[in-house]
């Protein structure tokens, strides 16, 4: 038996069948994924809901937000809580995260606060990290948990170490007023820098009250020493 490399003419033939199989076995989740990512929102829904119907989870994710948004679909939140759900049952962050929110803001169910902290919690354990700021957010207002600044804190900074710009405003607050960590105006600015540097106004604020209250308490003491 000779040996040798494929013709050109070989090659050709041999990548069409290639790309003919990746076609055929390509499902409906990966064809409504596709349409998806190109806005395609209503080409999406027919095989994402056979995909999700069948039980894929990621199917199910986007299913939920589409309904959630009314993208390519009339806005259903009752049918978005159904569809995170199923996907949040299977291990999913995203949805995890998305059907916390539901929870707090009573769409497609009751207000739970319990089951919102839940949800949140199963998602930031993953390394969700809007997640871990909404549990320093519930832990400052006690939504479904115990009030406890310092446990705010922990989150707050868990998410903060990741970039979330929200919860860097929010760790230089609790450094500026003490709240569950001890008072430190170095590590407040640290932290209400790097949220300013992403566009939080709020951040850029509190920024310029901490100087104002620096530069009050410098004209004071001056003002003290000269007496």
């Amino acid at each position: 038996m000779r040996y040798g490399f494929a013709g050109k003419g070989e090659v050709l033939l041999l990548a069409f069948c290639l790309t003919l199989a990746g076609m055929v076995q390509a499902g409906p989740y990966e064809e409504g994924k596709r349409h998806y990512d190109a806005a395609r929102y209503e080409k999406a829904l027919s095989p994402l809901e056979a995909a999700a119907t069948d039980g894929n989870r990621e199917a199910q994710y986007l299913l939920g937000v589409m309904t959630m948004d009314g993208l390519g679909v009339e806005q259903d939140d009752k049918a978005a809580f159904s569809w995170l759900k199923k996907a949040a049952e299977k291990g999913h962050a995203d949805s995890q995260y998305l059907l916390g929110t539901l929870y707090t803001n009573a769409r497609g169910a009751f207000r739970d606060d319990v089951a919102a902290a839940r949800w949140y919690k199963k998602a930031a354990d993953q390394g969700h990290v809007a997640a871990m700021s909404a549990m320093g957010y519930i832990y400052v207002e006690g939504y479904g948990v115990p009030e406890d600044y310092a446990k705010a804190a922990e989150w707050y900074r868990l998410a903060a170490v990741k970039g979330d710009s929200l919860a860097q405003y929010n760790l230089g607050v609790a450094y500026a007023g003490g709240f569950g960590v001890k008072r430190n105006l170095t590590e407040a600015r640290k932290w209400l820098g790097l949220s300013a540097k992403q566009g939080n106004r709020d951040a850029v604020e509190m920024l310029r009250q901490l100087d104002s209250e620096k530069e009050e308490k410098t004209r004071k003491k001056d003002e003290n020493n000269k007496k």
